[in-house]
């Protein structure tokens, strides 16, 4: 059984009933809530044990863990993002390991979590055969370190064989010319990303805004802005061309700033 719960607005008594009422007495597999999941956390401690998809808005550190815990079945979990405090990163170390064996998928939708955090949160499921991580686009946390990315999954995920990302990185400098970008795709151009994983990137320089985006290749997101500035750099891992329609596979909805272009270019004639 599949259950799609949309709420708009806050919580109420009536609302969490009757969601409490499918997810204890059904024989529920898949749950999709558009909502944080604090305003339906009380629910998680009563949810059957075959529920094995679940899809959530944002939670906290605890909330990841009560899910996790109460859903000894879950098999796959997208949420939007987790909040992780310095209080939990600190509670962590030094307590006893704790694994959730039995998921197999998570996907972060828009995650601003930072790199330690991201790998504090992935250290509880070692299972782990699929990996999507997209993270909000004006960030200044950096996720586009592959050498860190690489001594991870080594470490703690050992079954993942699918790892696909959208990295955004707003950048404190200009960059001019292809070297200065070769630079930072240079840690995702090791043996064990090109031969090993044969996970393969790809790097957009949006000059304008000083920000850059890793994307995994095939593209895992179903929208993409398409900047035609020629002041821009993009560069590649693979061998496969920039305009292979094989890299926009997922992508169902093509932006394109043709004002911005057109305003440029007119700078340039004056």
């Amino acid at each position: 059984m599949f259950l799609s719960f949309h709420t708009r607005g806050k919580r109420n008594k009536s609302t969490l009933g009757l969601l409490s009422m499918f997810t204890t007495e059904s024989n529920l597999q898949q749950l999709s809530i558009n909502t944080h999941a604090h305003h339906v956390a009380e629910i998680f401690s009563s949810i059957q044990s075959n529920l094995r998809h679940l899809s959530i808005g944002t939670c906290t550190y605890e909330e990841y863990h009560r899910i996790l815990r109460h859903c000894p079945h879950l098999r796959t979990l997208i949420i939007d993002d987790c909040w992780v405090t310095d209080v939990d990163a600190t509670k962590s170390i030094g307590s006893l390991p704790i694994f959730y064996h039995q998921l197999i998928s998570l996907t972060f939708k828009d995650t601003n979590r930072s790199m330690i955090q991201l790998q504090l949160l992935l250290s509880f499921t070692p299972s782990l055969t699929y990996l999507k991580l997209i993270n909000f686009p004006y960030t200044y946390n950096s996720l586009i370190d592959g050498y860190q990315w690489e001594i991870f999954i080594k470490r703690k995920l050992l079954l993942l064989n699918k790892f696909e990302f959208l990295f955004h990185q707003q950048l404190l400098r200009t960059y001019n010319s292809s070297s200065d970008i070769e630079s930072l795709l240079l840690p995702f151009q090791t043996s064990f990303w090109l031969k090993e994983k044969h996970w393969f990137v790809l790097c957009d320089y949006i000059k304008s805004c000083h920000r850059t985006k890793f994307y995994s290749i095939p593209f895992c997101v179903t929208s993409f802005d398409y900047h035609l500035d020629p002041e821009n750099i993009s560069l590649s891992t693979s061998t496969i061309k920039t305009n292979d329609p094989i890299i926009m596979d997922n992508v169902h909805y093509l932006s394109l700033n043709l004002t911005e272009l057109k305003i440029k270019g007119m700078i340039k004639q004056v």
